[in-house]
Order: C-alpha cells, then sequence, then structure tokens
C-alpha cells in the first residue's frame, strides 16, 4: 500500500500499547455483556440473545469512532481516529477499520449457531458438560484462525512508523493523541501572543 503522511509533521501517534489500554478498558465497560453472553450457552440458551450481544460491539465501535472520533477507551487514553486529513472519519472507513474485531466476533457468532445445532446441547446446564459439547465443535479452527488476522493486523503497530495497523492502512485512517496536540498548539499560541506583545512594547 502507498505511504500516508498526514500533513501535520508535529503529529503523535498512539503507540501499541496505548491503544491496548484502550481496548482493555472497551472491554471492562462490555463486561456486563460479555458475562450475559457467556452464561447465555450453558443456562438461558437464547438464539437471539446470541446475535444480540456481538450486534451491540459491531455497532459500538464503528458508530463511536465515526461519530466521537473515539470508543470510550480511545477517550479515556486521549486518542482520536482520524483520516489522511486529520479530520473525522466516515462511517465507510470506520467499518473498514472494524474489519479484524467482526471477523473474530462472527466466527464466534457462527461457532455459537453450532452449539445450538449439537445434539445434548439443550440438556447442558453445568460447565463440563457445556466443555465437552464445545471440544466436539468444527468451527473452533475457524475462531483461532480470524483471531490470529486480528493480532497480526495489531502487531503491525510496532513495525509501522506512523503506527498504523493494517485495518488502519486499510481504511486510511490513523490513531493520534489528541491531549499532546492540544498542548503543543497552546505552546505555539502562547509563544505567538508573547512574539506580539514584545512588536507592541517595542512600539
Amino acid at each position: 500500500m502507498m505511504d500516508q503522511t498526514p500533513p501535520n509533521s508535529t503529529i503523535v501517534y498512539a503507540t501499541f500499547m496505548q491503544r491496548i489500554y484502550a481496548f482493555i478498558i472497551d472491554c471492562l465497560v462490555f463486561i456486563p455483556i460479555t458475562a450475559l453472553g457467556n452464561l447465555n450457552p450453558i443456562s438461558i440458551k437464547s438464539l437471539a440473545l446470541s446475535i444480540a450481544i456481538p450486534a451491540i460491539w459491531w455497532i459500538y465501535k464503528p458508530v463511536m469512532e465515526w461519530k466521537y472520533g473515539a470508543t470510550l477507551g480511545k477517550m479515556a487514553l486521549k486518542i482520536r481516529v482520524v483520516d489522511e486529513e486529520l479530520k473525522a472519519i466516515t462511517l465507510n472507513q470506520a467499518a473498514l477499520r472494524f474489519l479484524p474485531y467482526f471477523a473474530v466476533s462472527l466466527s464466534l457468532l457462527f461457532t455459537t449457531f453450532s452449539l445450538f445445532g449439537l445434539d445434548g446441547f439443550y440438556e447442558a446446564y453445568t460447565l463440563e458438560t457445556f466443555q465437552l459439547l464445545e471440544q466436539d465443535n468444527s468451527r473452533v479452527d475457524t475462531v483461532q484462525l480470524t483471531v490470529f488476522f486480528f493480532i497480526f493486523s495489531c502487531s503491525s503497530i510496532m513495525l509501522d512508523k506512523k503506527r498504523q495497523a493494517v485495518h488502519d492502512r486499510f481504511s486510511q485512517t490513523y490513531c493520534i493523541i489528541t491531549k499532546k496536540q492540544d498542548s503543543s498548539t497552546s505552546k505555539n499560541t502562547s509563544k505567538s501572543n508573547n512574539e506580539d506583545e514584545d512588536v507592541l512594547d517595542s512600539n
């Protein structure tokens, strides 16, 4: 892919660990929903709920980054998702950069679907019996493949000078630190004001 350089050379890109911390915060926000999703196949056994839970994540991340430039985790870390011109990204860009996350969650959803079709699924109400059913699920390999793709996309941040993941490059987006930007802008503004005052004093 072509080298995409933002016009502002003073921009500060979010590091791999900063983005990991932001993702962890998002996961913490989703703990109640994730817990419900894990409980569903064992005790609730609702196919509709199995669809609704990942759908919340599918809406949350792309829409938040499209409308606000960040998820809650990114907001906490002062990270903003922008396009090549440092402007708000489009919904299409938000959807494109979500693809690795979507692939993992979709494979997990298909795995859950296949569990519903296994013999003995509706009789398995303990963790032990449910784990035995999971061992017979042939779609586990698909989940592992999508997780590998997700890790590969994210780990490329460490090898890129602009700290873009594969999905960032594909969607032509960047994750930047807004706090340092604001500090730099404020410093430049203050310097400019001081220069103006010096000119007035000399006059």
